[in-house]
């Protein structure tokens, strides 16, 4: 058996249809003047030097990256699907039974190559010595005319994008501001994007250009549609057309292209009665560390700058992933579990140093640390410039890489930490319309069982976590870290440690005042090794007179109690007093 007839008996298995197919000329074998609806057999593929992919008869369609330069809009369509290197781009194969159409991105329609398109109906060779398979998984199943028609969409924006990418000014003059004004007044005119999706073009554009002003790019997008929907003149298609030095019916059709699949076909939500949900029955509650980290939860971890939070966070992380308990945490099942650290604030060479001296401290107590488990993403390990910020979604669809690689790997869903949120996102933290969406992204992966920690500032003024209070609603748990108070940091007992004060401000579905109780975390500046201390309050003057006299052996009082100048107190307090001991007293009796 030849090579190609093993590569296409292994494909059958994805449901695919093969057809033989003359390399040079990429055109199919006939058999009586016919390829389509023809049994071919082994014979005819040991035979062959090529074989493609029977569009129909496979319930497949291709979406074929002509353009090389449509490759890098390609998060835009479902990537989790088969796909193959070509000599001259990319293709992408989805599963679909539905009804197809035509769909050809070519900037002039008259003449010039295709930037994109979708086959169907046809064959695409698949199996050759000029084709590459880089994404060896079965199609992607689009299932409905929604879904088909969603990709079309999108196909059409990868399209525009590539021919618009082209003509992206290089920097300086103010010409970047310039075109991102006229592409915008465009899409404001010409296009039935949302503001939403237009930001979102704008953004790509900047990205796939290395342009670092994208903020400012989208905004000019709400300030040209505030404009508009006032009347106030806007560019449009020629005075694009005049910039670029395009014929403006070219320009014309390039945001044509994304107006004529019109997705209007809504898929309804999953309701259920009220009955139904009560009688369903959903996953018990699990937790990585008992009560504050519960499996699939988003906790803040706040405080000022150099109080500790990246430290006690080191701590958790060790612990989540070897299965150990935390301070007064419990990790009741004992479970191992992957986590991802994204830090963008530390030297990778302190990072290493703090984590190399935390597992010293475990080794020392013959504790095994399962470092395996552990990734970390650094700012100094990126290759290209860095971390793209979170509150883009370059940067959410690039960290879900590694989140699904990780998931892979260990079978099990990694707990997220975002070290921190000022270094990660370029969020105006004190708008809540920027704050809102990027939660929304940490509450979709929460949806998706994800555990979410991430770190973040206090403010200088109000002690609070910074920014917009749009961040605390949706949180499961929020813990703040202070300095300890001078009559906090007396009642340690130990030497050379490193003290933080730990306060659980929010924890949602728990009675918090069981839990809120302040106490103070230690770690040892020698080894690392964590202890921690319950804050004794100081007792009030009054109590403290109390317990004088009752040392004293009185238990009643008398007159010359109130009269004594560093021990009065009044009739009153004292039995007051005396009361709330004797039912405190009552209590502990079993």
């Amino acid at each position: 058996m030849n090579n190609l007839l093993e590569q296409v008996n292994k494909y059958k298995t994805y449901g695919l249809k093969f057809v033989p197919v003359n390399p040079d000329t990429k055109k199919p074998h006939e058999k009586n003047g016919h390829w389509k609806g023809v049994d071919w057999t082994d014979d005819d593929f040991t035979v062959a030097r090529a074989a493609g992919i029977m569009h129909k008869e496979s319930n497949i369609i291709a979406v074929d990256y002509d353009d090389a330069a449509a490759w890098n809009f390609r998060s835009l369509l479902p990537n989790n699907t088969l796909t193959i290197k070509t000599v001259k781009g990319y293709q992408q194969f989805y599963s679909y039974d539905g009804d197809t159409k035509v769909f050809a991105f070519k900037a002039d329609r008259q003449k010039g190559k295709k930037i994109i398109e979708v086959l169907h109906n046809t064959q695409s060779v698949f199996l050759a010595d000029s084709r590459t398979v880089i994404n060896d998984v079965e199609p992607y199943k689009l299932n409905n005319e929604f879904e088909y028609n969603s990709l079309l969409f999108n196909v059409g924006k990868i399209g525009a994008l590539t021919y618009l990418s082209k003509y992206y000014p290089e920097s300086g003059a103010g010409l970047r501001d310039d075109y991102i004004m006229r592409v915008a007044g465009c899409l404001v005119r010409h296009s039935k994007l949302s503001i939403d999706e237009m930001e979102d073009f704008i953004e790509r554009l900047c990205i796939d250009n290395k342009d670092r002003e994208i903020k400012n790019r989208k905004d000019k997008v709400k300030r040209i549609k505030q404009g508009y929907d006032n009347k106030k003149p806007t560019y449009g298609i020629t005075e694009l057309g005049s910039f670029i030095n395009v014929d403006k019916s070219i320009v014309g059709n390039i945001f044509n292209y994304i107006n004529e699949v019109k997705v209007d076909k809504v898929d309804p939500y999953t309701a259920l009665s009220l009955t139904d949900f009560i009688a369903k029955e959903f996953p018990p509650k699990e937790y990585l560390l008992y009560p504050i980290i519960e499996k699939g939860s988003i906790t803040q971890i706040y405080g000022k700058t150099g109080v500790g939070k990246t430290l006690f966070t080191a701590g958790l992380t060790l612990s989540i992933a070897s299965g150990l308990d935390f301070l007064k945490y419990q990790n009741h099942n004992k479970s191992k579990t992957p986590v991802l650290i994204v830090d963008g604030e530390m030297t990778e060479t302190d990072l290493q140093e703090r984590m190399c001296e935390f597992i010293s401290s475990y080794s020392d107590r013959k504790i095994v640390i399962d470092t395996d488990r552990i990734k970390l993403i650094t700012l100094g390990l990126q290759m290209n410039g860095g971390i793209d910020p979170l509150n883009f979604e370059s940067g959410q669809k690039r960290l879900e890489a590694n989140i699904k690689q990780i998931e892979e790997r260990w079978n099990d869903k990694p707990v997220i930490i975002l070290d921190n949120l000022t270094y990660l996102t370029s969020l105006d933290e004190k708008e809540g319309a920027q704050v809102k969406p990027f939660m929304q992204w940490l509450i979709n992966l929460r949806s998706d069982g994800y555990t979410i920690i991430f770190l973040h500032h206090e403010t200088k003024s109000t002690g609070t976590s910074s920014g917009s209070n749009m961040k605390e609603r949706p949180i499961n748990c929020s813990i703040r870290m202070r300095r300890p108070e001078k009559n906090e940091e007396d009642q340690c007992t130990l030497s050379r440690v490193h003290l933080m004060v730990v306060t659980v401000e929010k924890l949602r579905g728990k009675a918090i005042a069981k839990y809120k109780k302040d106490y103070v975390a230690c770690i040892s500046e020698d080894n690392a090794e964590w202890t921690y201390y319950e804050i004794e309050k100081a007792k009030p003057k009054k109590e403290l007179a109390y317990q004088y006299w009752i040392d004293e052996g009185h238990t009643s009082w008398t007159e010359d109690m109130k009269k004594h100048e560093e021990h009065s107190i009044s009739k009153s307090q004292f039995y007051k007093i005396q009361n709330k001991q004797k039912e405190k007293d009552k209590e502990n009796i079993i």
